[in-house]
């Protein structure tokens, strides 16, 4: 998402996915860089950066690892909460779950792991994971991703998460 593409709006429409992965990626990127981690970050402001893009970017840096993070809908029925991680390709499978597991004291439950059939995942050769922290049209959750101290906490929780893949 980013530029003109807002990705998913909140119910009253206010409210843009954009937004909310940019400051939530920027925050997880700041804290893996304290932890001293090569991070490659595929948009650093408003503007669009195509799916096919973003997979050469972690192809050209060989990066170990790709995330994408994103926030959910329920198509506007406001009725589904919760974050959850979705991956492709079995070689993702370690990373999906140390993620998931490590988010669990978000004040948003899990959805679990999940195969999704996104590009990003299925068309990147190395692990890649797609973080959907919340859902924008679920009143429950939009207070949570709309607050900085939520960003944080999914931040610290995945660079844990990340320092623990790395180091079994």
């Amino acid at each position: 998402h980013g530029g003109g593409d807002s990705g998913t709006l909140s119910m009253d429409q206010k409210d843009m996915e954009k937004t909310y992965t940019l400051l939530t990626a920027k925050k997880v990127a700041a804290q893996l860089k304290q932890k001293h981690v090569n991070v490659i970050i595929t948009r650093t402001s408003d503007h669009y950066v195509t799916l096919k893009k973003r997979t050469q970017i972690a192809q050209s840096a060989h990066a170990d690892l790709f995330i994408s993070f994103h926030f959910n809908s329920d198509n506007g029925m406001g009725q589904a909460s919760g974050y959850g991680v979705y991956k492709y390709y079995s070689d993702a499978d370690k990373v999906a779950d140390t993620i998931n597991d490590g988010l669990n004291n978000l004040p948003v439950s899990s959805r679990g792991v999940s195969i999704g059939n996104y590009y990003v995942l299925r068309d990147n050769n190395r692990p890649a994971i797609l973080c959907e922290m919340g859902f924008m049209d679920s009143s429950h959750d939009l207070k949570y991703i709309k607050s900085s101290s939520y960003q944080q906490s999914v931040a610290n929780d995945i660079a844990k998460s990340l320092a623990k893949y790395f180091n079994n």
